[in-house]
C-alpha cells in the first residue's frame, strides 16, 4: 500500500516560511511569521485581542507534520511555555492555508498573508 503512510509528496513540498494570519472564534487576530529555512528558524507571533497586543518570539523546527515551538521572549508575564519545547501538529489544507493544533493553538486555521505583510518587533510600538 504505497503512499498510505506518512505525509503526501504534496505536503512534503509545502513550507511554513512566510506570514500567516488567523481570525479566532473569540475575536482575536493572530499574525504568525516563520523565518529561516524549510526545516526551522525563528518565529514571531502577534496577537490582537480586545484592543490589546501581545507578542511572542521564538525558535521553530518542523519534521514531517510535527512542529516544535520554543518561546524565547514574550509579553506574557510568567508564560507557562517560556523556554519549553512544545509540540504541535501541522496540516496543510492548501498551499495558502494551514491548521496548527496543540497547546494554546487548538486547531487554529491560518491563511497565508498578502505579500509584504511582515512583523517587525524592533519597530517602536504605536499607541492607539
Amino acid at each position: 500500500m504505497a503512499g498510505s503512510h506518512g505525509p503526501s509528496a504534496w505536503t512534503a513540498k509545502q513550507t511554513l516560511i512566510g506570514t500567516w494570519v488567523a481570525a479566532l472564534p473569540d475575536g482575536a487576530h493572530v499574525t504568525l511569521q516563520f523565518e529561516g529555512e524549510r526545516r526551522g528558524g525563528i518565529y514571531k507571533q502577534l496577537t490582537r485581542r480586545n484592543g490589546a497586543e501581545s507578542r511572542e518570539f521564538g525558535h521553530w523546527t518542523i519534521k514531517l507534520l510535527e512542529l516544535r515551538l520554543i518561546i524565547m521572549a514574550t509579553d506574557v508575564k510568567a508564560h507557562p511555555r517560556f523556554g519549553v519545547d512544545t509540540k504541535y501538529w501541522v496540516n496543510f489544507t492548501s498551499k495558502d492555508q494551514v491548521t496548527i493544533n496543540g497547546p494554546e493553538r487548538p486547531k487554529w486555521t491560518f491563511q497565508r498573508a498578502d505579500e509584504g505583510i511582515r512583523l517587525d518587533f524592533d519597530a517602536p510600538k504605536t499607541s492607539a
